[in-house]
């Protein structure tokens, strides 16, 4: 019997450097002018490389925690002594992420950070994800989602920017013998879906599973079950019921929740390093993980059915 196919979003099917990693950049950029009075430079503080080093702490899936974390990480570079204003070039300077990694255990997430870093009374995080989605989603999906008018960004949404990194075809060949097909994001129900039936290939899948699903189901437990917990992976299996699986994903977290779900079901990782910046970086980072496959190209997939 052919496995089935469990699919990553971002990163996977989908670029998203354009628009939830440079929503990221943006967010905290406006974040720390509007809350701390950093003025803005000409260029954004993070760079697409720094994002994606954050997000290799592990624990970071989700780009709400990844822009508390990174705001968290800037604060403690605000206190200078003498009062002096700390501007965005004096952050930009301090900044070394690759350092903040050999700090931390990993997978790391919010609370480890905040461990370690401590927590400071003016990064809300509703605020934070907040602006984030009036940066991504804006003013119309933003009025469309939340019923109300955006606060800081009138301008068209990031999200716009999206293209899509399979190719349809693609998609439709793995389909053939019956391959059954699911998502598993980190995304809102409302954006997975918004951007699938934008690119025309919602129907091709048969089983989803998405941040609020995990939401609601940590809520219940009172556990944190998102990546690299299994528990998004094997909601998935279940509700498509077939007998072996395999998860591609383009992160740490998803290999490692494909790997820990290896208890319960028949499952293979895959790590793509197509749409990776700094596909190097990424490699290593997968193989430390524990992939079972790494793929260059979306055309290898169908080597894997």
């Amino acid at each position: 019997m052919r496995k089935s196919f469990l699919f990553d979003i971002d990163g996977v099917l989908v670029d998203v450097r354009s628009s939830y990693i440079d929503a990221i950049r943006k967010t905290v950029d406006l974040y720390l002018e509007k809350v701390f009075g950093v003025r803005r430079g000409a260029n954004l503080l993070l760079s697409r490389e720094d994002v994606h080093q954050f997000k290799l702490l592990g624990g970071f899936n989700n780009d709400w925690d990844s822009v508390y974390g990174l705001l968290l990480y800037f604060s403690t570079f605000l206190d200078c002594p003498g009062g002096k204003k700390i501007s965005a070039a004096d952050l930009r300077y301090f900044k070394n992420i690759p350092a903040l990694r050999k700090r931390v255990p990993v997978p790391c997430g919010m609370k480890n950070l905040e461990a370690l870093l401590g927590k400071n009374p003016k990064i809300d995080y509703a605020l934070a994800k907040s602006l984030f989605q009036e940066i991504y989603l804006g003013e119309r999906l933003f009025r469309r989602l939340y019923r109300k008018t955006p606060e800081w960004v009138r301008a068209k949404g990031l999200i716009e920017k999206e293209k899509p990194l399979v190719p349809k075809r693609t998609l439709l060949s793995l389909k053939k013998g019956g391959t059954r097909f699911g998502i598993v994001t980190g995304r809102t129900r409302f954006e997975a879906e918004y951007v699938l039936k934008h690119f025309g290939i919602h129907s091709l899948f048969d089983a989803f599973v998405t941040h609020d699903e995990v939401e609601k189901a940590e809520k219940k437990s009172g556990l944190t079950l998102r990546k690299p917990h299994p528990y998004s992976v094997l909601r998935c299996a279940k509700a498509l019921g077939a007998a072996s699986f395999l998860y591609v994903g383009d992160l740490p977290d998803d290999i490692k929740a494909a790997n820990a779900a290896k208890k319960r079901i028949r499952i293979l990782s895959c790590g793509v390093l197509y749409g990776q910046d700094n596909p190097a970086l990424m490699r290593r980072a997968l193989r430390q993980a524990k992939a079972d496959y790494l793929i260059r190209r979306p055309s290898e997939l169908l080597k894997l059915a």
